[in-house]
């Protein structure tokens, strides 16, 4: 049988990053250059000069907005890389399996990791220009939590679905969806996530008994 894999890639997130980071460098130089031509440093100030120092002080607060955003965005690029298996790549209820995972990098950061199972309600709602999906977790079950950097940096348990699982269901506008999920907290910072959609099948029917 075949498994599930997926791994965390920092491609997206150095992209963000970057462009992040450049709007805020373009945003706050523009300001500056803005602020010195309008107020300039003649002493004292005006009436004209303070009400332009107080309109400009919403596009400060924005820049610094960015430059903090910047900075949220940057932080977890040094954080561990997570890769997350499962096998086989879809079970019924009660089933056994086998969760694996492996995190690269560096750990001194990491105080623990979770590995959960999570249930969602997905729903398409109107959205203006367009659709977005509203998710709501009705249901979650924890396989491990650690705290030893020898099994958070690579592992494997072995699992059993609930028997009380709803199988997933996927409709034109609604869904339910079932994913392991790996969070791994480091301090204040993002945490280090991934997760992995997991289907759960409907559990085939006994054969009646036929009478003779």
């Amino acid at each position: 049988m075949s498994q599930s894999r997926v791994e965390s890639r920092k491609g997206c997130r150095f992209f963000a990053f970057l462009l992040v980071s450049a709007g805020a460098v373009v945003w706050n130089g523009l300001m500056w250059v803005v602020f010195q031509a309008s107020v300039g440093t003649a002493e004292p100030w005006g009436p004209l000069d303070w009400l332009t120092a107080v309109a400009m002080v919403p596009l400060a607060t924005a820049g610094f907005a960015m430059i903090a955003a910047a900075v949220y965005l940057g932080v977890p690029l040094f954080n561990p890389r997570v890769a997350l298996e499962v096998y086989p790549s879809r079970s019924e209820p009660g089933d056994p399996l086998e969760i694996a995972w492996r995190l690269d990098g560096p750990l001194e950061s990491v105080k623990a990791m979770s590995v959960v199972l999570e249930g969602r309600e997905e729903v398409i709602v109107p959205a203006p220009g367009g659709t977005r999906t509203r998710a709501r977790v009705f249901r979650r079950h924890l396989v491990l939590r650690t705290t030893d950097p020898t099994v958070m940096r690579y592992g494997g348990v072995a699992y059993t679905l609930p028997e009380t699982l709803i199988p997933s269901f996927s409709g034109r506008r609604y869904r339910i969806a079932w994913y392991f999920r790996v969070f791994a907290g480091v301090g204040r910072w993002p945490q280090v996530r991934q997760e992995i959609e997991y289907p759960v099948l409907a559990p085939k029917e006994a054969p009646e008994s036929m009478e003779t």
